[in-house]
């Protein structure tokens, strides 16, 4: 197979084929091992089979994961294959039993970054939809510490801005509440600089009402409120208020500031709103920075 292209063409189902078999893994990891040969020597024929590679990793033998995640390290990492939304495949390694796989995956991500900084971070918004849309078994807590292990590597304060505003859209578009949560919970770990926080105090529509729909996303969003306090600069005390309030203002809250003017700031609003109230006769309840409501 490796000195014909024919050959190569006419066997690799019968490779494949062997590889998702049952037959004993050393046979196995011995073929994963001429994959890297065959990659090598006919590139376009073999990206075509790009995503049985990748089941390589997913296989229930540890010997099997581990061969199969060494192979795609070493063709990623010397731009023999390029790497897409697989990179979730590799991450979630991050949860194998194996605690040998789990650092070949650290070691793996700390040299992808050293290749270029800006690798992870743009592979980021895929590889969230991919674990929210096609990963139904992970766990909260799993996609959690493969999310952390991602962002680790999302340094830059122009970085950060424009991940606020990606995954701020990504709420408002998506309609899956577990893609809701686990995009929350990615904007509650990031480093919010003052510029970053005014991003996303700007892009507070594209998640109001998420807010209401997910207490997942609350939670997240009061996790911004109670780390902004520590981190923000005393200038910035107004700005983070109207933020405070704008996360704990309820449904009905929410409908009448819609039916008004959405985007003044929350104080007035509500202001205007209790007056408007108190002409009517109706009861007046103030909002507390405490509760939900």
């Amino acid at each position: 197979m490796c000195v014909s292209h024919k050959i190569c063409s006419d066997n690799l189902d019968l490779l494949f084929g062997l590889v998702k078999s049952n037959i004993e893994f050393g046979v196995k990891t011995n073929i994963i091992i001429t994959l890297a040969d065959l990659f090598n020597r006919y590139p376009n024929l073999l990206n075509e089979r790009v995503r049985d590679i990748f089941m390589l990793l997913h296989d229930k033998e540890v010997h099997v994961r581990q061969q199969g995640l060494m192979v795609i390290s070493h063709l990623i990492l010397n731009d023999m294959l390029k790497l897409k939304g697989e990179i979730v495949d590799i991450c979630m390694l991050l949860e194998d039993p194996n605690d040998r796989i789990k650092e070949q995956v650290k070691l793996f991500l700390h040299e992808l970054h050293s290749k270029g900084g800006h690798i992870i971070y743009n592979l980021f918004p895929k590889a969230i939809t991919r674990l929210s849309k096609e990963f139904e078994s992970l766990t909260k807590d799993e996609f959690e510490n493969i999310a952390k292990n991602l962002l680790t590597y999302i340094k830059l304060d122009t970085q950060n801005q424009q991940m606020i505003e990606s995954l701020c859209k990504k709420l408002k578009n998506s309609t899956l509440p577990v893609e809701w949560r686990n995009t929350a919970f990615c904007l509650s770990q990031l480093k919010l600089t003052d510029k970053g926080f005014m991003k996303l105090l700007e892009l507070y529509d594209c998640y109001k009402e998420r807010l209401i729909q997910s207490p997942d996303v609350k939670d997240y969003f009061l996790i911004i409120v109670q780390a902004s306090k520590r981190l923000m600069k005393p200038e910035m005390k107004q700005h983070l208020e109207d933020f405070e309030l704008k996360v704990n203002l309820d449904e009905t809250s929410i409908l009448e500031l819609k039916q008004n003017n959405p985007i003044l700031n929350a104080k007035d609003e509500i202001a205007k709103l209790k007056k408007s109230k108190q002409k009517k006769g109706g009861p007046v309840q103030d909002v507390d920075m405490d509760n939900d409501g």
